[in-house]
């Protein structure tokens, strides 16, 4: 299973779902904004789907222009739009989630590269055992692909 890091800042009000077995969902869009090797500055787009514990946590905390930083399992998704163009979303199931306070995403990056291989490790390892009890290996998907 792949896992992604990334930061980005919030681009709508986040919305807290109930699925009907009664399991919160924070759902939101997050912009990752990067200078390319060629120097263009591009956009990903990302949706987000906290859930549980964490969602419940982050609910009334998260607004719109929020940056924040995460760690989520990532799952790309392409389909034909009606006017026959191919479209695309990446979609993040996030096992930890972090505010950025007082940063722009430019600082929430170098902030990230700063960290050496063995803080990262040691976070990771950290999030894993955090997440482990609020993370469900789901038959509900809040991304409504069941």
């Amino acid at each position: 299973m792949a896992t992604v890091y990334t930061s980005g800042e919030i681009t709508d009000a986040p919305v807290l779902k109930y699925l009907p077995s009664g399991t919160p969902v924070l759902e939101f869009r997050i912009a990752d904004t990067y200078t390319d090797r060629t120097g263009e500055e591009r956009t990903t787009w990302l949706k987000v789907a906290v859930w549980e514990d964490l969602a419940l946590q982050w609910a009334e905390k998260l607004v719109k222009g929020t940056v924040v930083k995460l760690k989520g399992i990532p799952r790309a998704e392409a389909w034909i739009g009606q006017d026959g163009s191919a479209k695309g979303i990446i979609k993040v199931k996030a096992l930890s989630l972090e505010v950025v306070v007082g940063a722009s995403v430019t600082a929430a990056r170098q902030a990230e590269a700063g960290d050496t291989r063995a803080e990262c490790e040691a976070q990771a390892n950290a999030d894993a055992q955090a997440a482990a009890g609020g993370y469900v290996a789901d038959d509900e998907d809040p991304f409504g692909d069941q």
